[in-house]
């Protein structure tokens, strides 16, 4: 009897560590979520920000490659001796010019698109550090309190396991069967009740049981039971 009631404490320490690690990682998780979404957001805008950033590079490469053509261009005016061919680069000269001030009324469009990009980049970068910083730091005041509840947890369920050995076999078998449907696996009486669904049980069970010669279960939470020792 001394030992199911060891194996129930023990079982009952167990779980109850176990619960406290499920919860402890929360937090962490909780970083991880909004780091994750707010990379997403940071990531999606990045993208059209890079891909802005990069269309306006091209077209002020194109103004300043166009130039200088257009400049080599209107060197070479004085020196043409055709009418003919001055009017030609003349119309040259002169749709260049066109084209750039329609890529430069696009360049400005486009730099001020770079520019909404970048505020909304900015609050974005910032939260990201710091809820990096913030991650790092949960993980690194967790990691100590998780090894010591896992070291703690390990140890019980050694001596809890060294209880179920010194049960009778039939009642380990029990103990086993009730533990996967139920917590804990087996209950205290006192003054003649099951302190798990608190409902009497039956005088001459509750006899048989304070002899301890074999252990009952509850007749209606199914549980295997011990004596308290008041009992």
């Amino acid at each position: 009897m001394l030992n199911l009631a060891q194996a129930v404490k023990y079982s009952i320490e167990i779980h109850d560590l176990k619960t406290e690690l499920d919860h402890i990682p929360v937090k962490v998780r909780e970083v991880e979520a909004e780091l994750k979404e707010i990379q997403e957001k940071y990531q999606t805008k990045k993208t059209e920000f890079d891909k802005i950033s990069g269309e306006k590079q091209e077209l002020e490469r194109q103004i300043k490659e166009d130039a200088g053509l257009m400049q080599k261009k209107e060197d070479r005016l004085n020196s043409i001796k055709t009418q003919k061919e001055y009017q030609a680069v003349v119309s040259e000269i002169t749709t260049a010019k066109t084209v750039n001030r329609e890529r430069e009324i696009k360049i400005t469009q486009l730099g001020a698109s770079v520019e909404e990009f970048s505020k909304d980049l900015e609050p974005l970068e910032t939260r990201l550090r710091s809820l990096e910083e913030q991650l790092g730091k949960e993980k690194s005041e967790i990691s100590g309190v998780l090894s010591d509840i896992e070291k703690k947890i390990q140890a019980l369920e050694n001596q809890l396991n060294e209880r179920l050995t010194a049960l009778p076999a039939d009642v380990r078998e029990k103990y086993h069967r009730i533990e996967r449907q139920k917590q804990p696996p087996a209950a205290l009486i006192i003054g003649g009740t099951c302190q798990a669904c608190f409902m009497a049980i039956p005088p001459q069970m509750f006899i048989e049981i304070q002899k301890g010669h074999e252990v009952h279960s509850c007749p209606t939470c199914h549980r295997l039971l011990y004596l308290g020792l008041e009992d």
